[in-house]
């Protein structure tokens, strides 16, 4: 699954303006790629380029003008051909509306990875294996996508016998990793919140259920991970009313529902 963006017209307001703040005010303080919230900063990225935007926004740049995280910034434009074209990967602000939703180009899983490296770092604390809630592609641009934007990390490799594995470079423990790119991180955490809001709606006994549904929106609110929510919570619960909270989530501005 992916949020998909509804870009809103153009407004007199926009030119000139911070591009990372006009981009912010149409489509929430979340990043396009990863869907993280950006609460330490957004960055203004280019999609015609693949590379950071121009600081300033213009009408000529509005159509390809998204926010990004730095992580997915810099993967952006480490990555190999700049121009993220219809064949190259997806764009969430070209994506299928919500309630075509039924086939996603993308879903998540939670699953051992095992953490290599960390002998060589000399760091005995990091464990062998550690939980991480990885995206999965199913179409050739889902997979360029996550390729383009490292969003299981640069350091995600699938090992000879299919499992998953983060290859630490020496002198690098786990916990320096989360702290530079958290993205794994903080995305395992969501689906551990979107479990744990699952569970309260499930349980909630009638009279319960809006106080349950206001404890999702705030957790949705300040962890991001759209779509990690939205799986979850239609996985576990199969309730249309759930789903649409999800969708018509105030922060989220400009998700395309059809």
């Amino acid at each position: 699954m992916m949020r998909p963006l509804a870009r809103p017209p153009w407004e007199p307001w926009f030119e000139g303006a911070d591009a990372g703040l006009v981009a912010q005010s149409a489509f929430g303080r979340f990043c396009a790629a990863c869907e993280r919230h950006l609460n330490e900063g957004v960055e203004a990225w280019d999609a015609r380029t693949g590379r950071r935007a121009a600081a300033r926004a213009t009408a000529s740049g509005w159509d390809d003008l998204l926010p990004l995280c730095v992580n997915c910034l810099a993967a952006s434009e480490a990555a190999a051909g700049a121009d993220l074209g219809d064949d190259a990967g997806l764009r969430p602000d070209r994506a299928a509306p919500f309630a075509d939703a039924a086939a996603p180009p993308f879903t998540y899983v939670s699953v051992p990875v095992a953490v290599r490296g960390a002998d060589e770092a000399g760091d005995a604390s990091a464990p062998a294996t550690v939980e991480r809630v990885l995206v999965r592609g199913h179409t050739p641009a889902a997979v360029a996508m996550i390729g383009r934007f490292a969003l299981n990390t640069p350091h995600h490799v699938v090992t000879s016998d299919g499992g998953d594995a983060l290859l630490l470079p020496a002198g690098t423990p786990l916990r320096l990793l989360d702290a530079y790119d958290p993205r794994l991180e903080r995305r395992t955490e969501a689906w551990v919140d979107a479990e744990i809001a699952a569970d309260a709606l499930a349980a909630a006994p009638p009279g319960g259920r809006g106080a349950a549904l206001r404890s999702l929106g705030w957790g949705m609110r300040f962890t991001g991970f759209w779509s990690v929510w939205a799986q979850v919570l239609w996985d576990r619960l199969q309730d249309d009313e759930v789903l649409a909270r999800v969708r018509d989530h105030p922060a989220y501005l400009g998700t395309r529902a059809a």
